[in-house]
């Protein structure tokens, strides 16, 4: 897939999250399920760039009523190219390009609007707190009531994405020998800290498609 495709790929699963009652994993899964060309790599940016989103649902409504933009997938695509990935003008309009299978060019008003976030910091000085910690709407003063200063931390420790954590049958492998046999394979690990069986991808995106464990 392009970069572009890419990031087409990533609106068309909001647009449908934001209209489907399951969750997000499913729609993921159904997306990916039904269009079995997309690689393994494009599968894994797909994924990342959708959970990044949603996990900055807060922080990007806040952007958008900033900049004045309709509050849509496409909006909150662009805005976290550039307050999520640093991307510039020019990076927006290559992403941003109208090829096939990618998402139409950019207008004058989305251009104009993108600039003024152009070398800004995702999370913003002047946000309420409960935006800056991704606080769900409606929850704020018992979350805040409970935990006191504590509040932003615990907040945003639950916002950070799960380790990838595999058991290893050490009826069939020691754990040594999953472990090399990963590295081999590009699959970076360390061992888990606690289960004397688990080993730890560095990177959570990782398929294990045609891989036949020793």
């Amino acid at each position: 897939m392009t970069p572009a495709a890419r990031v087409q790929a990533v609106i068309d699963i909001h647009g449908k999250s934001h209209i489907s009652r399951v969750p997000l994993d499913t729609v993921v899964g159904d997306y990916m399920r039904v269009r079995r060309y997309i690689g393994s790599k494009d599968r894994n940016n797909i994924a990342e760039r959708t959970y990044d989103i949603m996990r900055a649902h807060a922080r990007l409504g806040w952007w958008v009523e900033r900049l004045k933009l309709d509050d849509t997938p496409r909006t909150r695509m662009m805005l976290w190219c550039v307050l999520g990935e640093g991307a510039d003008l020019k990076r927006l309009k290559d992403l941003f390009d109208g090829s096939k299978h990618g998402p139409e060019p950019l207008t004058d008003e989305e251009m104009a609007a993108l600039g003024k976030a152009i070398g800004q910091e995702l999370t913003h000085k002047d946000m309420p707190l409960p935006v800056r910690a991704e606080c769900p709407e409606g929850y704020a003063a018992q979350l805040q009531a409970l935990w006191g200063d504590d509040f932003e931390a615990e907040m945003a420790a639950m916002l950070a994405p799960a380790t990838l954590d595999l058991r290893v049958n050490v009826f069939l492998a020691t754990r040594e020998k999953v472990k090399a046999f990963l590295e081999a394979d590009g699959v970076a690990t360390t061992e888990t800290p606690y289960s004397p069986w688990g080993l730890r991808c560095e990177k959570k995106s990782v398929s294990f498609e045609n891989q036949s464990l020793p």
